[in-house]
């Protein structure tokens, strides 16, 4: 089966985002680039930075046109962006929960903390962390029970996700702010201190949700 490749998708990206120029346009942020491409293929922005999600399938598969344009549009070869996967029969999981051996937990344990520390950097709207952190959890995919990884799995992507890709701006007016590029730009102080605000209560928010989640559902692995 022939899938699209969100992880290409997501270094070509970096790449450009590195060179800071491409198609002649000075590269400023990334939100300029979903810009650009979403003009050269007629979708919104937010389209093209879903499709770097893991998640996501990539342009529309009802038509196939769309991603032969993007490759096109990115200047990489037909095909860059496409992936096979086998087709794996689905396993039904017992509900038995798996001892864990020390270095399992301490596995687990780096996990945490990478998770903890996603948010005391306040790293939580910068994608390529985040993206660092998936890799850095697949990586012990093999080291870790299925139930473990597959509960940490569905937690990066159902809630942490959500804080990185899909944040919330408070509504400015005119003369609070403005974007440009797909960049915004604040214009007064308190415009700046809404914005500072709001980020500050997602922070909490994301680092109350990472401990009740490793209360839940990983305390009993590691006092097992």
């Amino acid at each position: 089966m022939v899938v699209f490749d969100n992880w290409k998708f997501r270094e070509i990206l970096k790449s450009i985002m590195e060179k800071k120029k491409f198609k002649g346009h000075r590269i400023s942020s990334k939100q300029q680039l979903y810009v650009l491409i979403g003009e050269a293929l007629h979708v919104s922005p937010e389209t093209v930075k879903y499709w770097q999600r893991d998640k996501s399938s990539g342009p529309d598969p009802r038509m196939p046109e769309l991603l032969d344009e993007l490759e096109c549009y990115l200047e990489y070869p037909s095909g860059t962006l496409r992936k096979k996967i086998k087709i794996e029969e689905e396993k039904t999981e017992g509900k038995r929960m798996d001892k864990v051996s020390e270095f399992q937990k301490q596995q687990i344990m780096e996990i945490y903390e990478v998770l903890k520390n996603f948010v005391s950097e306040m790293d939580i709207e910068d994608e390529d962390e985040y993206y660092k952190i998936r890799a850095v959890i697949e990586r012990k995919k093999l080291v870790l029970p299925e139930a473990i990884f597959n509960a940490i799995w569905q937690f990066m992507d159902n809630v942490v996700e959500e804080y990185v890709l899909n944040a919330e701006k408070p509504a400015f007016t005119e003369e609070e702010a403005e974007y440009e590029n797909g960049v915004m730009n604040i214009k007064t102080d308190a415009a700046f201190n809404k914005l500072m605000s709001q980020f500050l209560e997602r922070l909490q928010e994301l680092d109350e949700k990472i401990d009740q989640f490793a209360e839940q559902e990983l305390r009993a692995y590691l006092l097992g």
